[in-house]
C-alpha cells in the first residue's frame, strides 16, 4: 500500500490483483479516477494534476504486470519441480520396497507342489485353461493374505510408529526362527532315497480336476502351503512399513504377488507361446520336481529362515 489511504487529499494503490488495469489512470467525466488499481479520491480539478495521476497510473500498472508474470512463472517453475520430486522420491520407495521383499516373493515362488499342480494341469486335456483358472485362484489367496498384513500394519503404523516398526522385525526374527526349524523338520522326515515324497502322492489327484475345482485348488494351496502364509504375512508388514502411501504401497503389493507366483505363470507361458512340442519337457520337469521336492523345500525354508533373522536382529540395534 502506497500512501496513507483513503483520506481525503491523499491517494492510494490497491495491490488487490491486475484486474482493472487496462482501466488504470482514467479520469472519469467527473473527475474521479475510475481505475481499481487506484483510490484517488479528491476531485482531480486541475489538467496537470489530471495528467500527472494518469501517468503514474500507467507506469504502476506496467510494473504491476510484469510482476505478476514473474511471479506465475516462479510459481510454475516451484510446481514442476515439487512434482519432479515426488515422482522421484515415489519411485525409489518404490524399488526400496521392491527390493525389500524381492527374497520373500522368489521364495513364495520357488514352491515344489503348486508348480508340479500347475505343470500337471496344463499336461492335462483343456490344460492351458485349468492352468488360468489355477493361477487366478493362487494370485487372489496371495493378493487377499498380503493385502491384510498390509492394511494392519499400515493402520497400526499411524497409531504408534516406533511401536510398529520394533514389531515387525519382532515379528520378522519369530517368521526366520519358525523356518529355520521347518528347514530341521523337513530334514529328518525326508524320504528314503528313491521314495517319491508324500506331496507328490496327492498330486496324482490333480489330474481329474475340473473348472472351478482346478480355481478352488489354486485358493487353497496358495495359503495351504506351509510357507506361504507366514511369508506373505511378513511381506505385507514389511510392504507398509517401507512405503510412505497407500497408492505406493499397492504398486508393490501387486508386484510382490506377480513375482511370487511365477512358479505358476513361467510353465502357462511358456506352454503358451511353445505349443503341445514343449510338453515332454514340460513332463521332465515336472519328474525332476516331484524326485526333487524335499531337497528344494529344506533349502528354501532354510535361506529364507536366515534372511528373516537377519532382519529380525535390528531389533536389537
Amino acid at each position: 500500500m502506497l500512501g496513507a489511504g483513503r483520506d481525503r487529499g491523499r491517494w492510494a494503490i490497491d495491490l488487490g490483483g491486475p484486474a482493472g488495469i487496462a482501466n488504470a489512470a482514467r479520469v472519469g467525466e467527473r473527475g474521479w479516477c475510475t481505475s481499481r488499481v487506484c483510490q484517488f479520491e479528491p476531485r482531480l480539478e486541475r489538467e496537470d494534476t489530471g495528467r500527472r495521476h494518469r501517468a503514474f497510473c500507467a507506469d504502476f500498472a506496467a510494473i504491476y504486470d510484469e510482476n505478476a508474470r514473474l511471479l506465475e512463472n516462479l510459481r510454475k517453475q516451484s510446481s514442476a519441480s515439487a512434482e519432479g520430486v515426488n515422482r522421484d522420491r515415489s519411485s525409489g520407495v518404490i524399488a526400496t520396497a521392491v527390493g525389500d521383499v524381492l527374497p520373500i516373493a522368489v521364495t513364495v515362488a520357488i514352491s515344489p507342489v503348486a508348480i508340479i499342480s500347475g505343470v500337471v494341469l496344463l499336461l492335462s486335456e483343456h490344460g492351458r485353461a485349468k492352468a488360468v483358472l489355477f493361477a487366478v485362484g493362487w494370485i487372489v489367496s496371495l493378493l487377499v493374505v498380503t493385502g491384510i498384513a498390509v492394511a494392519v500394519t499400515d493402520v497400526a503404523e499411524e497409531d504408534s510408529p516406533a511401536a510398529t516398526d520394533d514389531g515387525v522385525k519382532i515379528f520378522t526374527l519369530i517368521l526366520g526362527l519358525i523356518f529355520l526349524g521347518l528347514a530341521v523338520i523337513s530334514w529328518r522326515r525326508r524320504p528314503a532315497p528313491g521314495e517319491p515324497a508324500s506331496e507328490a502322492k496327492l498330486l496324482a489327484r490333480v489330474t481329474a480336476m475340473s473348472g472351478l475345482s482346478v480355481l478352488g485348488l489354486g485358493l487353497v494351496e496358495a495359503v495351504a502351503i506351509v510357507k506361504n502364509v507366514p511369508l506373505s504375512l511378513g511381506a505385507g508388514a514389511r510392504i507398509a512399513e517401507d512405503t510412505g502411501n497407500r497408492s505406493e504401497a499397492w504398486i508393490v503389493l501387486v508386484i510382490y504377488v506377480l513375482i511370487a507366483s511365477l512358479g505358476i505363470l513361467l510353465p502357462l507361458l511358456i506352454a503358451i507361446v511353445g505349443g503341445h512340442r514343449l510338453d515332454p519337457a514340460l513332463n521332465n520337469f515336472r519328474e525332476w520336481l516331484e524326485a526333487n521336492i524335499s531337497p528344494i523345500t529344506i533349502i528354501t525354508c532354510l535361506v529364507v529362515g536366515v534372511y528373516f533373522v537377519g532382519k529380525g536382529l535390528a531389533v536389537f540395534s
